[in-house]
């Protein structure tokens, strides 16, 4: 929690200072450049996948379903099948 704070005032503190300097260098070019990054964020949002509800010990797994990354060499021991092949 106190890592999410954190990134929240540091990312209000950019905002804070460059905002000035974008305005005064684009005029009303800088709400196109935050408006841009704004769709970005509720682009990566919806992309995301949803882990209200998943307990902790799964969110591995489904993010490595979500970025393709396949099945964790781990999970099969404890499954039971053989690590290396058979």
């Amino acid at each position: 929690m106190g890592l999410t704070t954190t990134a929240n005032w540091i990312g209000n503190w950019a905002v804070a200072q460059f905002t000035p300097v974008l305005l005064g260098a684009l005029g009303f070019g800088t709400f196109f450049v935050l408006g841009f990054f704004t769709g970005a964020a509720l682009l990566l949002a919806l992309w995301l996948p949803e882990t209200k509800g998943i307990m902790l010990e799964h969110m591995e797994r489904i993010f490595r379903d979500k970025l393709g990354l396949g099945q964790d060499p781990r999970s099969r021991l404890e499954c039971g099948e053989p690590a290396y092949g058979a």
